[in-house]
């Protein structure tokens, strides 16, 4: 519909929700709210959203005073959204050429600075986080020498050194150096964000304080996903998790979803049983699998291990091998 359109529509309510196209910024639909609405009625204009175009991004704003509201204001939320579009489609070309650059490229983007348009030098983290994700098989001595010296001359901001350190204390296998980390900047208190816990996984830590940091971030009250990262984690790391961290985990996940439920009782499984009942997966890399996606490639947890990077040796799967 035509802005003006739209604004019709709007001065008729007491309140209303706005749905965007954000791709073209054109207006979809306004929805009209009734007088004194409340939660539910909100909730049930953003469900609203869903049919307004399907297939085609959306975004949607609640107008809490329609009467207020100009042409003017309309034309300058419309190119708000064109111009958040245009960024967000600039990074996800980014996204998906890092994906497919050789490594060395992609360190050379690291030390020069010289980012991809709709990307800076804060996306560092991002960067490395597709580095490794992507291309630890071209990884060389003399690529990770350079990724070392960017560490020692501070050149990346401070998401981007975590990230970078993170990574290469888990590629290098460098166990002793990243619990040092861990207790310098994640012990005590919950663990937000993936990579530190997905190292600790990746390397098995059976440090106790790390290991009570993971319980932790189980039982606090944050984001599902952050807990779902600590669970992979103590299940990646086995049985030296022990019985608290199992018990946690029983306490708090619940069957969410038929992915959730598997993939807790597997965790629980690893935790409670011998390392020698369990095998590496051979269909992913420490638990994860590239895929291709509408936006370019990314990666997803393993569908055959649930992300753990093992499976039971009873399994009747064929491509394993035993744990040594």
């Amino acid at each position: 519909m035509t802005i003006d359109e739209a604004l019709e529509l709007i001065k008729q309510a007491t309140e209303c929700l706005v749905i965007w196209r954000t791709d073209t910024g054109e207006i979809l639909q306004v929805i009209g709210l009734p007088a004194n609405a409340g939660g539910q009625d909100r909730a049930s204009a953003l469900n609203r959203m869903r049919d307004a175009a399907p297939g085609v991004p959306c975004a949607s704003r609640f107008l809490v005073n329609p009467q207020n509201v100009t042409h003017e204001t309309l034309e300058a939320l419309c190119e708000e959204f064109r111009q958040h579009s245009r960024l967000v489609a600039l990074r996800v070309a980014a996204a998906a050429k890092w994906a497919r650059q050789p490594a060395r490229e992609l360190v050379a983007i690291l030390e020069t600075g010289d980012f991809p348009p709709g990307t800076g030098t804060t996306d560092a983290h991002w960067l490395v986080r597709r580095l490794f994700d992507f291309h630890w098989q071209e990884l060389d001595d003399a690529l990770t020498t350079r990724l070392w010296h960017l560490l020692y001359t501070n050149q990346l901001d401070r998401l981007g050194q975590l990230e970078l350190r993170a990574r290469l204390y888990g590629f290098e296998r460098r166990q002793d150096e990243f619990v040092a980390m861990w207790m310098d900047q994640y012990h005590g208190r919950p663990v937000v964000g993936s990579t530190a816990m997905r190292v600790a996984g990746d390397l098995e830590i059976t440090d106790p304080r790390v290991i009570s940091d993971l319980v932790a971030t189980i039982r606090a009250i944050i984001p599902f996903l952050s807990i779902r990262d600590a669970m992979v984690a103590l299940g990646r790391i086995g049985p030296a998790a022990g019985e608290a961290a199992a018990q946690a985990i029983q306490a708090v996940v619940y069957d969410s979803s038929p992915w959730i439920t598997a993939l807790r009782d597997r965790v629980l499984r690893r935790i409670r049983t011998a390392p020698d009942q369990w095998c590496k997966c051979q269909a992913c890399h420490q638990g994860l699998v590239h895929v291709d996606e509408r936006n370019g490639p990314e990666v997803e947890e393993c569908p055959t291990c649930y992300g753990l990077g093992y499976i039971e040796l009873d399994d009747d799967r064929s491509r394993l091998r035993k744990v040594d």
